[in-house]
């Protein structure tokens, strides 16, 4: 394995990465040099994720689980299977009639007030009257004796064997009416913005499809595609419905922000 060329390959792939980043892709390479074993990272963001799996696709047999289809904070993993990965499931329930309106900030701030380090906590998603936390099974115990109030709220942890149904994230479904599937055509239609602060975004950096950077404006999008858009959220491209009698392209869209 050249780790050198990869490092420099994973900066140029992650303009943004930190330092922190780089010491894990650094430790992930190391990972990848352990040929046949079962071995593991730590959570990583979906931008970490998808530009560490391109980079040491040919390394090994690699595969990236959160706890649930499609999960965004994610372990990479080593010739393993899906139900070898170390993720637990805590469900923390909470009587929702007296809660304070709690958010995910709130949740994950009272994990990580409990010392823990970030990068053992995965997705965090909140539901009905409960929230299901996605965390490395070496502190679910930890959680479950520890975590008994998020801001002001008691809560009760339990495990549980699956995320329920629902547990991915829903953003609202619309539909858009734009005259091309330009990148910052889309980024314009979804987040409603102009062609011109969109193009700002994409020169900045701030701008990745499918988790990788992306820069090219005029690129055209794929359905099920991916943009997110950093402070601002993130939208998938659900379906192309057909065209207007204005030959405009009728888009489904799914936003998150």
């Amino acid at each position: 394995m050249d780790k050198p060329r990869f490092l420099r390959e994973f900066k140029a792939a992650f303009a943004e990465a930190s330092d922190d980043d780089l010491t894990a892709f650094s430790r992930l390479c190391d990972l990848a040099r352990k040929d046949g074993a079962v071995v593991f990272s730590h959570f990583h963001s979906p931008v970490f994720v998808a530009c560490a799996m391109g980079i040491l696709s040919g390394s090994g047999d690699l595969s990236a689980f959160g706890g649930y289809d499609g999960a965004e904070r994610q372990i990479i993993g080593f010739s393993a299977d899906i139900e070898d990965f170390p993720i637990a499931r805590l469900k923390i329930s909470f009587n929702e009639k007296f809660a304070e309106k709690l958010s995910h900030r709130d949740f994950l701030g009272s994990a990580l007030g409990l010392g823990l380090d970030r990068r053992n906590i995965g997705d965090i998603v909140l539901l009905d009257g409960f929230a299901v936390i996605y965390v490395h099974e070496s502190i679910k115990d930890y959680i479950a004796a520890n975590l008994s109030r998020v801001r002001h709220t008691p809560v009760k942890i339990s495990e549980i064997s699956a995320g329920p149904p629902g547990t991915a994230p829903a953003g609202r479904i619309q539909t858009k009416t734009i005259t091309s599937l330009r990148t910052d055509a889309l980024i314009s239609a979804c987040f409603g913005l102009s062609r011109e602060k969109a193009k700002a975004l994409l020169d900045s950096g701030r701008v990745f499809v499918n988790w990788r950077p992306a820069a090219n404006a005029a690129k055209n999008i794929e359905p099920g595609s991916v943009i997110t858009v950093r402070s601002l959220g993130r939208a998938v491209l659900r379906e192309i419905l057909g065209k207007s009698k204005k030959d405009k392209f009728i888009i489904e869209v799914e936003i998150f922000s």
